[in-house]
């Protein structure tokens, strides 16, 4: 599997999870293009953090919850309609991963709707030879804004931001799938596919290296 595009990166240094100055960082860079027109005209907008597991912030495996808040404030001002989800990985429930990870108290605070992947239905789709599933909801909404956490990966070393939308898929099917591609390779070509399948709907992608 090949493709030739050209992404627009903006690389901003902050040395806290200061919410005020992680949402000024926002502002400036997400106002500009090609980031503000691919945002614009999408009303309804899922935001993906990485919730892997039950792990409070300090330990740096899950999307910072003030990285979560300073995006939700950038959408509100241009009057989106949010959603935040997840499929966490292992046996952990949902509602423990959101409360440990310190994802709820922020959506609770802003009245925005946490979904548990799966839990409403799936979509089940044939990309470049794997079946996946997916959740209903990513195919119901305008646009979903990818925020990932800088980290390794045991078995692709680095993946950037691309490796997070993996949690698209719901449930334990995660598991059955690795256990299908346990080489680098042919893992590369599952993660991809599932990115380029979600390319139009993906409005950009905001990796927390804080």
């Amino acid at each position: 599997m090949s493709t030739h595009t050209t992404s627009k990166l903006f690389v901003k240094e902050l040395c806290d999870y200061d919410v005020s100055k992680i949402l000024e960082v926002f502002t400036e860079i997400l106002n500009q293009e090609p980031f503000f027109s691919r945002l614009k005209d999408k009303n309804k907008i899922l935001i993906k953090p990485n919730l892997l597991g039950a792990h409070h912030p300090d330990k740096a495996v899950t999307t910072h919850p003030a990285m979560l808040e300073a995006m939700i404030l950038f959408l509100k001002s241009l009057n989106k309609e949010i959603l935040v989800g997840d499929s966490p990985g292992g046996v952990a429930s949902a509602p423990k991963v959101w409360k440990e990870t310190g994802i709820l108290e922020v959506c609770e605070r802003h009245n925005i709707k946490l979904i548990d992947f799966g839990k409403d239905g799936i979509v089940s789709k044939s990309i470049n030879n794997v079946d996946f599933h997916f959740e209903k909801q990513l195919f119901e909404v305008d646009g979903i804004i990818n925020m990932a956490k800088m980290k390794t990966h045991s078995l692709m070393l680095y993946t950037g931001a691309v490796k997070n939308l993996y949690g698209l898929i719901p449930g334990l099917y995660k598991s059955e799938l690795h256990k299908k591609f346990p080489q680098p390779k042919d893992f590369a070509n599952v993660l991809g596919s599932i990115y380029l399948n979600f390319s139009e709907k993906l409005v950009f992608s905001v990796l927390d290296g804080i």
